[in-house]
């Protein structure tokens, strides 16, 4: 499972270490790996709102999580307020190209990321379905065999 709460403290360290990078004067590859770091939190963060609000079928019978579903989304806001400070920081130090070369490298990242991570997430999830699926199928079967067992020892038939 991806973890939100960890995605967001990795983007604020992120964003601290970017705007350093800024001040102290480093170029665009010199604080790439940090955009590369927020980038990944922000796509873990958007994916984990993405789940919360579609919860799997036993979350929502046996009581969803909704507070984490709102400290989810009120991470995910913060998140856009640092991107927006960020996006201002790098348009005033490198300008627009550098922003726009940020968004390749966001879209990269989401790509990579959803090809493995969050596939890797949804594969576990859909395993631990199944397996919740069919120990309650199996689960059922044999409660539903023992009644009819106990109700025919109790009318003599074996």
């Amino acid at each position: 499972m991806i973890d939100p709460f960890t995605a967001f403290a990795t983007a604020q360290t992120a964003v601290a270490a970017i705007k350093k990078g800024i001040q102290l004067g480093k170029d665009i590859g010199g604080i790439s790996s940090d955009l590369a770091k927020f980038a990944g939190a922000i796509s873990d963060l958007n994916f984990a709102h993405k789940r919360s609000e579609h919860q799997p079928w036993y979350a929502v019978l046996l009581g969803g999580d909704g507070d984490n579903a709102m400290d989810i989304f009120a991470k995910k806001k913060q998140a856009e307020a640092m991107r927006a400070e960020i996006k201002q920081f790098i348009q005033f130090s490198y300008g627009q190209s550098a922003w726009e070369e940020l968004l390749l490298i966001e879209a990269q990242v989401r790509k990579d990321r959803q090809a493995t991570m969050y596939r890797k997430a949804e594969i576990r999830q859909a395993i631990a379905e199944w397996v919740l699926g069919i120990l309650v199928v199996v689960s059922s079967l044999g409660l539903f065999g023992l009644v009819i067992y106990f109700i025919g020892k109790k009318q003599g038939r074996w």
